[in-house]
């Protein structure tokens, strides 16, 4: 770093008060500390990845209008992932990528939805165009979903974000249309979820701290609605197959 010492305290003091701030969810705090942190060094890595971070979170959803905080987010992640091989950046890094990358393709598949139903309303000599441009958007989904699938896939490899990995791959897989692929990774999702689970309702039988109680049972609940979300795509999956049983 060309930094003077002082300089480099101070990155260090924006660096773990972003972070501090992002872990609270105060991301608007976060992404202050996170801009005045680069300032001083543009090209960090901690706080280009975490202000990322931040703009995802606060980007609409894939099926919103104003997708200008998105963009932004995958513009850095983009960047910043351009710096490294794969097998050198941070977990959280290829992760955010990879949500980055998935909320884009699943607004690119809303794209191709109102498209092709613009195209069956249009008039015959617009209606040729408007199929083109259903499949240029289809195409485009489907490569975006597939780099993410494929972010998702480095951290299984890893052993890292296990948990977050195979639910995002199986929601990446269901897009993709990939039967096998999404049921496997809902299954390894299951078992990730329970493990997560079964380790969080000891900490809470152990522990003698109230505070600390009442912070893993926060998390349980949090690891069930999860879940519950998973089991309700598994559900509207199975009942689309006709497997009512299953459903």
């Amino acid at each position: 770093s060309s930094l003077s010492s002082e300089d480099q305290q101070r990155l260090a003091d924006f660096q773990a008060r972003a972070l501090l701030y992002y872990d609270r969810n105060h991301l608007v705090q976060a992404l202050d500390q996170s801009d005045r942190g680069l300032e001083l060094e543009p090209d960090d890595y901690k706080l280009t990845s975490l202000k990322a971070s931040v703009m995802l979170q606060l980007s609409g959803t894939s099926t919103s209008t104003d997708h200008q905080k998105l963009d932004e987010a995958t513009r850095l992640l983009e960047q910043v992932y351009a710096q490294r091989s794969s097998s050198r950046h941070e977990p959280h890094l290829l992760l955010s990528y990879g949500l980055a990358l998935q909320k884009q393709g699943r607004r690119h598949l809303g794209e191709t939805i109102r498209l092709a139903g613009q195209a069956g309303r249009a008039k015959p000599d617009e209606k040729p165009q408007l199929v083109q441009q259903a499949e240029q958007e289809r195409d485009l989904a489907r490569r975006l979903l597939t780099q993410a699938g494929e972010l998702f896939d480095a951290l299984i490899e890893r052993g890292e974000l296990l948990r977050i990995a195979h639910n995002h791959r199986m929601q990446v897989a269901r897009d993709l249309g990939d039967t096998p692929r999404f049921t496997s990774e809902a299954e390894a999702y299951l078992a990730q979820a329970k493990a997560a689970q079964d380790v969080t309702q000891r900490r809470i039988e152990q522990t003698a701290d109230p505070a600390v109680e009442q912070e893993q049972l926060q998390w349980l609940q949090r690891l069930r609605e999860e879940e519950i979300e998973v089991r309700g795509l598994l559900g509207q999956f199975y009942y689309e197959q006709k497997q009512h049983q299953a459903a």
